[in-house]
């Protein structure tokens, strides 16, 4: 671990504080309709959670993501490099830049493929979990000898501007896991957008899209017979009596999924089973739940072919292929910048 301690850089020391999670819980519950951001699911228990739910036979994201990389790293790789040398000189060395890493070994077949092209390359892992980073670095060093990696604990544009983005490399950024399904339509073209600025004509991006479907098997996915995913959305109110000596009784909420089929996306909620109050010592507040009232907790947005080419379209990229699974649950697509 000392090794990879060593390649792990912090740029941002004020990501999840308990100062910062209190007016978060602040601002949420203080709008008519209460709302909590997503990003507080992730604490080392929220963590382990989400690690469950990826194994669950509902939850098909993740191993669909893993088939499609596992069977067309190659050729995704492949065609980056072939792409680069008819626009320009052979490149030298490759960048791998991975948006919200965590420690999934999804990349692996991607580094399996760049390793077969001779290439040198330097994979770059951002995230805001300093934990998550060490161990996705432990396992890349048990797994590869001698890999150029490095770690960034930090949002995803500071560390852009933070990291030395090489002018002979060719870059490839990973954006997967359906994480674009977090971020509104709108927000997604401003996200990628952002994103445009820091690549050129040769570079690519790899995006994960959960494809619309079945409400079913979405509704399956999100609320488990096993109830982990209930676990995980209620682990909020335990995490808020952990940090902030909130006392939230579980037992007085419940978890609630549903699929919004205008939006195109699932929803996820907190219920308050009846009506009470909620003291939280750290904002010295105590706050009102009327029953049934739900707290908003995630959106996951759902894409279609159609919209996925408009949101390339919006953001100034252009579609150049994409790979789905077996079940046609999920695609990756490869996108380059449009002139």
């Amino acid at each position: 671990m000392t090794l990879v301690k060593e390649n792990i850089e912090i740029i941002s020391e004020e990501l999840d504080t308990i100062q910062n999670f209190a007016e978060a819980v602040d601002r949420g519950f203080s709008k008519s309709a209460k709302t909590l951001p997503a990003r507080f699911f992730y604490d080392a228990r929220g963590s382990e959670i989400f690690r469950q739910i990826t194994e669950m036979p509902e939850y098909y994201l993740t191993n669909s993501e893993r088939s499609i990389l596992k069977f067309h790293a190659k050729e995704i790789i492949d065609s980056i490099v072939q792409n680069h040398n008819q626009l320009e000189q052979n490149p030298k060395k490759l960048q791998i830049i991975e948006l919200g890493a965590g420690d999934s070994d999804k990349p692996y077949p991607l580094i399996d493929a760049i390793l077969e092209t001779g290439l040198p390359f330097e994979y770059i892992a951002i995230d805001i979990s300093k934990t998550a980073l060490e161990n996705f670095g432990a396992k890349l060093y048990q797994r590869y000898t001698n890999i150029n990696y490095r770690g960034i604990v930090g949002e995803y544009f500071e560390a852009l501007e933070h990291i030395h983005l090489s002018e002979d490399s060719v870059k490839l950024v990973l954006f997967l896991g359906s994480n674009i399904g977090n971020f509104s339509f709108n927000d997604s073209v401003g996200f990628l957008n952002n994103i445009k600025k820091y690549l050129r004509k040769n570079d690519n991006l790899l995006v994960g899209f959960d494809m619309v479907k079945n409400p079913a098997q979405l509704l399956e996915a999100y609320s488990d017979s096993s109830n982990i995913t209930s676990d995980f959305n209620l682990n909020l109110l335990d995490r808020m009596n952990r940090e902030l000596g909130a006392q939230f009784n579980r037992e007085n909420f419940f978890h609630y999924a549903t699929f919004n089929p205008t939006l195109q996306a699932m929803e996820s909620f907190i219920i308050s089973k009846n009506d009470q109050e909620v003291y939280i010592k750290t904002l010295d507040k105590t706050f009102n739940f009327s029953m049934f009232e739900p707290i908003h907790t995630e959106y996951s947005n759902k894409y279609t072919a159609q919209k996925v080419e408009a949101l390339a379209d919006k953001s100034g990229f252009q579609v150049d292929c994409f790979y789905t699974d077996l079940d046609c649950n999920f695609r990756n697509y490869l996108w380059k910048l449009a002139f």
